[in-house]
């Protein structure tokens, strides 16, 4: 799977610069497609793949991890709760969270479609899609990272891309918005 091998790609780019990520074991295909079952979700081969590969993976920056699946779960079901509380706020129930950012930001993908949305919980109660479908998002950030146009701050932990080389390989793969954005 192409995709999985960028991304793999892109982990050892992060381990070339951060020495902080860590990787927890990989899940069994079973467990996983049980856990998607019982909260009667199909999810995309790739995040199937992802799991088996890890259940995650902590401090891919100082605000950024890979959710492992209980703690995607537990957010999933806190939209729920959150849907069921105040009704429709922009989430749907396909949106399943990926990425963590800084605790109140997540980046999920719906596993119907394949689109990329960051729902954010900090002030406003919305989601944005971020790209139409995952893989010309994993590509842009493997363009960042080709063109080694990023810094990583050691003092913050965190990895910044150039602002304006962002913007152009942004426009050119159709994301819009990244947590990469300056």
């Amino acid at each position: 799977m192409e995709t999985l091998e960028t991304l793999r790609h892109l982990f050892d780019e992060v381990l070339a610069v951060n020495s902080e990520p860590e990787a927890l074991p990989g899940l069994s295909r079973q467990a996983i497609e049980q856990v998607f079952a019982d909260l009667k979700l199909t999810p995309p081969e790739i995040l199937v793949c992802l799991y088996e590969w890890h259940n995650g993976i902590e401090y891919l920056d100082a605000f950024m991890s890979f959710l492992p699946l209980e703690r995607a779960v537990s957010i999933y079901r806190g939209y729920q709760a959150l849907t069921d509380r105040i009704g429709r706020w922009g989430w749907k129930s396909s949106q399943f969270p990926i990425l963590d950012e800084n605790g109140d930001i997540q980046l999920c993908i719906d596993c119907s479609s394949g689109e990329l949305v960051s729902v954010c919980l900090e002030n406003d109660d919305k989601t944005r899609q971020v790209a139409a479908h995952y893989e010309p998002y994993v590509e842009a950030m493997a363009e960042l990272f080709r063109q080694k146009a990023y810094v990583f701050d050691e003092a913050g932990g965190c990895i910044h891309a150039d602002a304006i080389a962002w913007r152009g390989i942004a426009q050119a793969y159709g994301i819009k918005k990244s947590w990469l954005a300056t």
